[in-house]
């Protein structure tokens, strides 16, 4: 059935994911807002999620089989395919809470000239810690994302936030030769001279006892730090960019691929001095933070 006036289309890219994609799939058909297509891009799973996938029986969800692609293209197949105005990308290994829609349709109805509404999203280990993430104190419009970010007061994760379709096709949609770190890519792009709706609402929770990728080993030119050049106008994202491409090549050395990093120092020896700066800044913020909690719980 076409489905012409949806608001909202939830896109999942799906590779082998049986452990979770269940736990998944119900904490977005169970939304208190019913007003939205489910879009799952199968992107050539060779376990049991697709024959999990099946099993739920829902008008709103559309299934699409592909061979395997990445994870980006999987994504951009279903924006392709997308029906709706808004765009909610979530993993098949994060869940969304039952008012997770609601609040950001409330968020959008409330900022409707915005084309990004977003809302604070919970961290969970496997050790079942959970950690709330942004520490925005109240609902607002966030006209200096970059600095928001670059301060640890507000992030951007895929499932905790909704943008316009018009604005997905405009900055190209996911980067898909970039196998680590596209997520960060994408959004980093996407919230470039936008101005973005914040509720402070939780919308989703980012499961990382299933997060494997941080575990693989990619080429270098699959990773982020080698498609980042932090020169733009905004010095927000320029810190942003340079503290990706500078973990990186601390990555890269302690894994001692020296090679790699060697080959990130030279592609970006002229912005050295930024990047020497935005980590250590970042070391020092942690370290007050860390200091600063120690002294509250005495």
């Amino acid at each position: 059935m076409e489905r012409k006036n949806l608001k909202l289309s939830i896109i999942i890219p799906l590779y082998n994911k049986a452990d979770s994609i269940a736990h998944t799939l119900q904490s977005v058909l169970g939304q208190n807002y019913s007003d939205f297509e489910l879009i799952i891009v199968n992107d050539g799973s060779t376990d049991q999620s697709l024959q999990i996938v099946t099993q739920f029986s829902d008008p709103r969800i559309r299934l699409i089989n592909q061979e395997n692609q990445g994870v980006s293209a999987a994504r951009n197949r279903g924006a392709q395919e997308a029906c709706g105005e808004w765009l909610l990308f979530l993993d098949a290994d994060d869940t969304l809470y039952p008012d997770a829609i609601q609040s950001l349709i409330s968020l959008h109805i409330q900022y409707p000239f915005v084309a990004i509404c977003s809302g604070n999203y919970i961290t969970k280990f496997s050790n079942e810690k959970i950690i709330p993430t942004c520490s925005l104190s109240q609902t607002k419009l966030i006209d200096l994302p970059f600095k928001q970010r670059w301060f640890r007061k507000w992030y951007l994760r895929l499932g905790s936030f909704m943008c316009a379709k018009k604005l997905f096709l405009q900055i190209g949609g996911f980067k898909k030769n970039i196998a680590w770190g596209e997520d960060i890519y994408f959004t980093n792009k996407l919230i470039e001279g936008q101005t973005i709706a914040y509720t402070t609402s939780i919308i989703m929770c980012y499961e990382r006892r299933y997060s494997s990728l941080s575990k693989k080993q990619f080429p270098l030119q699959q990773c982020i730090a080698w498609h980042l050049i932090p020169k733009s106008s905004d010095l927000y994202r320029q810190l942003t960019d340079a503290e990706l491409i500078g973990k990186d090549i601390l990555w890269n050395i302690l894994k001692g691929r020296i090679q790699n990093a060697s080959h990130l120092i030279i592609k970006n020896i002229k912005y050295a001095p930024l990047i020497s700066f935005a980590l250590i800044w970042r070391l020092w913020l942690r370290s007050s933070n860390y200091v600063m909690k120690q002294f509250k719980s005495q």
